[in-house]
């Protein structure tokens, strides 16, 4: 079983993408330009609400029980 991801607070996030904290409570990241790779299968859980724009995904996310 793959392991769980826990993001806790956006310092997390952004340490998890490698990039620079500006505000402790708003990030925006794109994705695309992060170099870190997840393996498929891994589940990432986070302790914050987040809005994802996926127009260029070239992965497959799951939400709950839906892609």
């Amino acid at each position: 079983m793959k392991p769980i991801i826990q993001l806790n607070n956006i310092s997390d996030l952004n340490r998890f993408v490698k990039s620079k904290t500006n505000h402790p409570l708003i990030a925006v990241v794109d994705f695309s330009k992060a170099d870190e790779f997840i393996e498929e299968g891994t589940r990432i859980s986070a302790d914050f609400y987040s809005i994802m724009f996926k127009n260029y995904c070239t992965n497959f996310l799951r939400y709950g029980r839906q892609s």
